[in-house]
C-alpha cells in the first residue's frame, strides 16, 4: 500500500511541530505534490493504526478519526482480532504490550520511573 502510494511519487515533508524528537527522528508528515497525506491515507485504509509522540502531536485528532472509520468498517488489520479494541477485565495478559483499550477512567495518577 505504500508503494502504490509514494513509489515514483514527487513527496515533500511537512513539520508541525518539533522536528527531531528526542531519539534523532524527524516528526513529519508525508505529503505528495498532488496534496495527498500518506500517513493519513495510510490509516483511513486500515493498512496501519495510530502512534503519536508527544514532541508533535498537531494531526492526531484527524488520524484518530480516520482509524475510528477504518474499525468501524473493519477494513484491512481492523478485520483481524489481533487488533480488536480490548476491555480492562480482558488485560491480564497483556500487560507490556500495546493494546488499545476502551472502559471507563476512574482515577489517575502520575509518577517517575527511576533509570540506571
Amino acid at each position: 500500500m505504500l508503494s502504490e502510494l509514494a513509489m515514483d511519487k514527487t513527496l515533500h515533508l511537512s513539520f508541525g511541530g518539533q522536528k527531531i524528537d528526542r531519539h534523532g527522528w524527524l516528526l513529519a508528515q508525508l505529503y505528495r505534490n498532488d496534496g495527498s497525506w500518506i500517513q493519513g491515507e495510510m490509516i483511513g485504509r486500515g493498512m496501519a493504526r495510530v502512534y503519536t509522540f508527544p514532541d508533535n502531536r498537531m494531526l492526531a485528532d484527524d488520524l484518530y478519526k480516520r482509524e475510528r472509520e477504518a474499525r468501524a468498517a473493519k477494513r484491512r488489520i481492523w478485520a483481524d482480532s489481533f487488533y480488536a479494541v480490548t476491555q480492562p477485565e480482558q488485560m491480564d495478559d497483556e500487560v507490556g504490550s500495546f493494546q488499545l483499550v476502551e472502559g471507563e477512567i476512574k482515577g489517575a495518577r502520575s509518577f517517575t520511573l527511576a533509570v540506571s
